[in-house]
């Protein structure tokens, strides 16, 4: 393609090996489209270099070509790469997106989710902090498309991608269990968000699952932070007799509780075995590596854009569409 010519969709068809019109239906997030086909087109589409004319299709659509996203925090890597997926997906299909970082703040994430909507954003993605169903509605038009993303929260009518997480943390528990740890601790996120509560459930869904009665002393609240981890961990520590392992509900929760346990010169996992959420990058770093739920990030992003894009080409039912992703259970050596 010569220098400053614009990318045209036949370009990405050409380099795609599909017909024109099967490549306009893969970057218009079109159901009939082959998840693996579609992945295909978007790559070609990166690859020339492809973007839709924003300004003619959205005064054609009475579309801004513009994607809101809504995340808790961007200092966790679970968010940024469910974000980057997201954003590549989004971007294969013509649309920019604006990332707000709430912070953890529902007055914060109020704040952001208006000022997307007075800029008259054409979708949102969402992970709230915030678990009133009423607010949140209150807060959007009703007919701009959203999706949930990681988070569930009832009451809500719009589509939804998440990590079947409980079921994570049972496979945890049962793996702890046939190392022969009965006194698991377990290191919880923030009451009420849903990714939290699903993990304490399956804590104690993996308890009993084998045959073990659940105690209150060994559960410590969390906060999805570093220092929550590392206060949490002291605190399961400090109890008589103490755990023989630890599950951290998230990737933060884990840094402290790693650090924890080496400042109190525990031997992992002689003393301690250890299992975190999600397999970030130094989970493998560690000495030794951490055993982790992995959770399919870069999918969860991908999948929360591929619902609103489906939104947006006018493609879903009117009901509301949940998807469920499943965890994986790395085994390492710190269990």
């Amino acid at each position: 393609m010569s220098a400053g010519s614009r990318a045209k969709l036949e370009d990405v068809a050409r380099a795609a090996g599909v017909s024109v019109a099967t490549a306009s239906r893969a970057l218009n997030g079109q159901e009939t489209v082959h998840p693996v086909l579609r992945r295909q087109v978007m790559a070609a589409a990166r690859k020339v270099g492809y973007r839709p004319h924003a300004l003619a299709r959205g005064l054609r659509m009475q579309r801004t070509e513009t994607v809101g996203i809504v995340i808790p925090t961007i200092t966790n890597p679970h968010f940024t790469e469910a974000v980057q997926a997201a954003q590549d997906a989004l971007a294969a299909a013509g649309y920019a997106t604006i990332v707000s970082n709430a912070a953890r703040d529902p007055q914060a994430e109020r704040w952001d989710i208006q000022v997307l909507c007075a800029g008259r954003v054409d979708g949102l993605i969402l992970s709230p902090t915030q678990t009133a169903a009423g607010q949140l509605l209150a807060l959007l038009p009703s007919h701009l498309p959203v999706v949930l993303m990681d988070r569930r929260i009832e009451g809500l009518p719009w589509d939804a991608v998440a990590v079947n997480v409980r079921k994570g943390a049972m496979a945890a528990v049962a793996h702890l269990v046939a190392r022969g740890r009965h006194r698991i601790g377990f290191l919880t996120g923030p009451a009420g968000i849903s990714t939290a509560d699903e993990k304490l459930d399956g804590y104690r869904a993996g308890l009993r699952e084998q045959g073990l009665a659940f105690d209150p002393a060994l559960v410590a609240p969390g906060d999805y932070t570093e220092a929550g981890g590392w206060l949490g961990t002291m605190q399961l520590l400090a109890r008589r007799p103490a755990p023989e392992a630890l599950i951290a509900a998230n990737n933060l929760s884990a840094i402290g509780m790693v650090k924890a346990v080496r400042a109190r010169g525990l031997r992992v996992p002689d003393d301690v075995a250890l299992v975190g959420f999600d397999d970030t990058v130094w989970t493998q770093l560690v000495e030794p590596p951490l055993t982790v739920v992995a959770q399919p990030v870069a999918t969860l992003g991908a999948t929360a854009a591929r619902l609103l894009l489906r939104r947006l080409a006018g493609q879903a039912p009117p009901e509301p569409h949940h998807e469920y992703l499943e965890p994986a259970l790395l085994v390492r050596a710190s269990s």
